[in-house]
């Protein structure tokens, strides 16, 4: 097996997953055009996505303890060392897996506060609108980023145990119709499962 051809069947997760850069997605599409062990694999993926096909997955025990130790700079060389000797099953698996690590990661670092504790009460009052919002399980961190700038809005709690965000928008609290309409905009995104202003605390 070519070192190209190596490369290739590694990223083959990845490229069925529509997570590579554009570059190395046609670096990929180009080599499936003249490999058919690579076109039977990814037409393997694919199945495995859809759920036609039992694929390896790590427990959820299996998987914190792996994200658990990603905690010096050493630890992606001996990622890399170890991904390089997996099966490609178990390379699809991970990718996954690290796909919605990535996102959860993203959603925490759009929050302009720092880590909260559970015990820590809800957050102060504050004189911008806010809204109520849940968000379906399958969006992704560059959806939630493009309907969070278009809003206009951070977001300052959440998820709770029932995935209900609490956004700030850039309103005053006193303009209720305007985040009213916004809530009625976010609410017709087919990313969004429920939107509504937070009811204002004030008389």
């Amino acid at each position: 097996m070519s070192d190209e051809h190596e490369r290739m069947s590694e990223l083959l997760p990845w490229y069925v997953n529509a997570t590579l850069d554009a570059r190395e997605a046609a670096q990929v599409e180009r080599h499936l055009a003249s490999c058919a062990d690579c076109r039977e694999e990814s037409e393997r993926f694919r199945a495995i996505a859809r759920g036609q096909e039992e694929g390896w997955a790590p427990s959820p025990a299996h998987f914190a303890r792996i994200t658990a130790r990603i905690d010096a700079p050493s630890f992606w060389q001996r990622l890399a060392s170890s991904f390089r000797h997996t099966p490609l099953t178990v390379r699809w698996a991970f990718g996954l897996q690290g796909a919605a690590l990535a996102a959860l990661v993203a959603v925490v670092a759009l929050r302009p506060q720092v880590f909260e504790t559970l015990s820590r009460p809800p957050a102060a009052a504050s004189s911008r609108a806010r809204l109520h919002v849940v968000f379906a399980s399958d969006l992704t961190e560059e959806g939630m980023r493009r309907l969070l700038q278009g809003a206009h809005a951070t977001i300052v709690d959440g998820p709770s145990a029932e995935g209900v965000y609490t956004l700030e928008l850039s309103l005053p609290a006193a303009d209720r119709e305007r985040a009213k309409e916004i809530a009625d905009r976010l609410g017709k995104d087919p990313k969004v499962r429920f939107a509504a202003p937070v009811a204002s605390s004030s008389p």
